[in-house]
């Protein structure tokens, strides 16, 4: 037997003790209205469970608070802006500022997804979608006010631009306030588990 079909038969049989569940389950997915941007890090923290209320036990017990209000919630977006201009000797380009945006999502994981019950895991299916998409509205706002930093940025002069752009991601961040207090930080929305 040559080398290479003794490597292939080596890996067939240490491959052969590595199924996939049989029903389908891999791992956790990620919320639909998270995937696919560019400008989102989604971050997770393990919980575990083989119950809803193990798992909301496990939640509560890992879960970060809100840098606004301080209180405990299942996920959480930063955003963070950040914008640059040309300067050049006598001045700078703030009409041709460039304003990125990045986001960072934290939501909860499951780290036995794949054994839990399907009943159990539809379920968290339900709650992980809603949830992303609260976050994911956290993101939209900020996206949405892009264009406002912009124009803070141009309508300063190279001296003010830095303040003014700060002040607009501050209306921003209490637009974020806002939206969290209308939907209950998602429980409105639907985002609530068991």
């Amino acid at each position: 037997m040559s080398t290479y079909r003794r490597h292939i038969a080596l890996a067939a049989i240490l491959l052969a003790g590595f199924r996939a569940p049989q029903d389908g389950a891999g791992p956790q997915p990620l919320p639909p209205a998270l995937a696919d941007r560019d400008d989102v890090v989604i971050e997770y923290y393990d919980v575990s469970g083989d119950t809803a209320q193990a798992l909301r036990a496990a939640i509560n017990a890992a879960r970060p608070t809100d840098t606004h209000d301080g209180k405990p919630v299942d996920a959480r977006t930063q955003v963070r802006f950040q914008w640059r201009w040309q300067t050049m000797p006598g001045g700078c380009d703030l009409e041709r500022a460039q304003v990125r945006l990045r986001a960072t999502v934290l939501l909860p994981r499951v780290t036995n997804y794949a054994s839990l019950p399907e009943a159990l895991r539809s379920r968290w299916l339900s709650y992980l979608t809603i949830l992303g998409e609260h976050e994911a509205g956290h993101v939209d706002i900020a996206r949405r006010g892009i264009p406002a930093v912009r124009d803070a940025i141009a309508g300063a002069d190279c001296d003010t631009a830095q303040q003014a752009a700060r002040s607009a991601a501050a209306a921003i961040s209490q637009a974020q306030i806002a939206y969290d207090a209308e939907t209950r930080h998602g429980a409105m929305q639907g985002a609530t588990f068991p």
